[in-house]
């Protein structure tokens, strides 16, 4: 029996598992430092850290260095 794939499925399956598996290495708090805000909000909510409060860039920051 034959199974199609479309490239929407591909990259609904895609976005699911970069979200749900953790990163293979976890950045260092070096590495957290140069991350934009962008990059932390991605980090943030990769690990379902709500960061709808925060304002300012050194929050993001903390609270991704306490995730690690």
């Amino acid at each position: 029996m034959h199974h199609s794939t479309c490239p929407d499925e591909l990259s609904d399956i895609r976005r699911f598992l970069s979200q749900t598996l953790p990163d293979a290495d976890p950045p260092s708090r070096e590495d957290i430092d140069k991350m934009s805000v962008k990059e932390l909000k991605q980090f943030l909510h990769s690990r379902s850290i709500d960061t709808r409060s925060f304002l300012e860039k050194s929050e993001f920051v903390e609270r991704a260095k306490a995730a690690l």
